[in-house]
């Protein structure tokens, strides 16, 4: 809310944050109950005739995303990451650290132009390392849980490794994952 506040298109908007105390940079904190809403009689159709024929626009046709989807870049993130991983370790302490280096440089990206490819990982890399952290801290002596790390660590590097070849065969494709409503 407070990025799409800070565009250009949104110079001049006055909004109000009836939240609560959620803080939100570029809206006017106020209560719900001081609003000022004028009694109109408005169709649900008319509402969303609306909202579709105004507040959305059409794309340029001739614009092709792909350009900006930078797969050799998602590739090169991906060859990092593991280049981290492949570094020898030691201790318990050593492959905490090596898995919080990799985290780091995938979150570094989270506010820049390559946000996309850190959502594209985000998923995964916190379900995983996630899973590795406890395995490292909850099992077995510093010594005894490296056999571990390194076989929960290739997995990881797998993924990683076919991380690409899946992005750019599948950025266009819908989920086939459906929930029960």
């Amino acid at each position: 809310m407070e990025r799409l506040l800070k565009t250009e298109r949104a110079k001049g908007v006055y909004c109000y944050n009836c939240s609560g105390g959620a803080k939100i940079e570029g809206a006017l904190p106020l209560h719900s109950s001081d609003l000022i809403i004028e009694n109109q009689s408005v169709s649900r159709f008319d509402v969303v005739e609306y909202v579709k024929n105004s507040l959305f626009y059409i794309p340029d046709t001739d614009f092709k995303i792909e350009k900006h989807l930078d797969f050799e870049g998602f590739e090169k993130l991906c060859e990092t990451l593991i280049d981290i991983l492949s570094e020898p370790v030691n201790s318990r302490t050593e492959a905490y650290e090596q898995v919080i280096k990799q985290v780091h440089l995938l979150i570094s990206l989270k506010e820049t132009q390559f946000s996309h490819h850190y959502m594209v990982l985000e998923g995964e890399a916190l379900y995983l390392n996630s899973i590795i952290i406890n395995m490292l801290f909850n099992y077995g002596s510093s010594q005894s849980v490296l056999p571990y790390y390194q076989e929960l660590k290739g997995v990881w590097c797998d993924f990683l490794a076919s991380a690409p070849k899946l992005y750019r065969e599948n950025w266009n494709k819908s989920s086939d994952h459906t929930f029960e409503v």
